[in-house]
């Protein structure tokens, strides 16, 4: 059985559970009940790479994380919770560098997500080529990357090497761009950076609104056939309440399929 080796970043997310509705004291100076608007969080494990491998191993498969955490409470709790589903953490480093990232989610009226990242830099970013085993990527035959780390060096370098590398020999390569604006101070770059990944991928995964960033289309067919113009095999694009497309193309220029 292929393993799927996933890098990139693992991190808190804390995610609202309930509006703070009541009238909440404050020390200080001020002394007096506020009304604060900020909800309750919850933490939970996050980082999408990180998301992948245990969603894999909960399934049965055999997945591994590559990354760096931070030397803090937040950081062993993601690698003792990728342990307890069996995901191999041989090559989920520590560093005394940096803490581990944080991410906070907020949820508009429509319920649509937003995220404050707690990164400047955090211990993911600071994922180097050095830290990519690709020997052991090569062995396990999959390799899933994301586009979160791609946001900043030398994390950036870290994946495109190991994408690169990967496709070479002739690893499975999949890639979620995971756009988040927060991340991309200029977003015209983000796109640049996050499409340089395209000739190194097998499969793409995008939702509507990356379709539009990276394919420059509204239409899934068209958008398909421009990932697929960069060579990738399968383009996956998901499609909220109308489920999803997808394209498989052959890698000749001729024979596809799609549905």
């Amino acid at each position: 059985m292929e393993t799927v080796v996933t890098v990139g970043e693992s991190l808190v997310d804390f995610v609202p559970t309930k509006v703070n509705d009541e009238r909440t004291a404050v020390g200080g100076g001020a002394g007096a009940a506020v009304d604060w608007p900020l909800p309750a969080f919850q933490p939970l494990p996050g980082g999408a790479p990180a998301n992948v491998a245990a969603c894999v191993a909960r399934l049965g498969g055999r997945a591994a994380f590559v990354g760096l955490r931070g030397d803090d409470v937040f950081g062993a709790a993601l690698e003792k919770v990728l342990r307890g589903v069996g995901v191999d953490t041989r090559y989920f480093r520590v560093t005394g560098r940096a803490k581990t990232g944080l991410a906070f989610v907020a949820l508009d009226a429509h319920g649509d997500r937003s995220f404050s990242f707690y990164r400047d830099p955090s211990a993911d970013m600071l994922l180097t080529a050095a830290d990519v085993p690709l020997e052991f990527i090569a062995e396990a035959g999959i390799l899933h990357v994301g586009g979160v780390s791609l946001a900043a060096g030398p994390s950036r370098e870290a994946t495109l090497y190991a994408a690169r590398e990967a496709k070479r020999r002739g690893v499975f390569v999949s890639y979620d761009p995971n756009w988040r604006p927060a991340l991309w101070p200029n977003p015209a770059e983000g796109v640049d950076v996050l499409q340089h990944l395209f000739p190194f991928c097998d499969l793409v995964k995008v939702n509507r609104e990356e379709l539009r960033l990276l394919a420059g289309t509204d239409d899934p067919q068209e958008g398909a056939a421009r990932f697929h113009a960069h060579g990738v095999r399968l383009a996956l694009i998901t499609l909220d309440k109308d489920g999803c497309y997808f394209s498989v193309w052959d890698g000749s220029g001729g024979q596809r399929q799609e549905g």
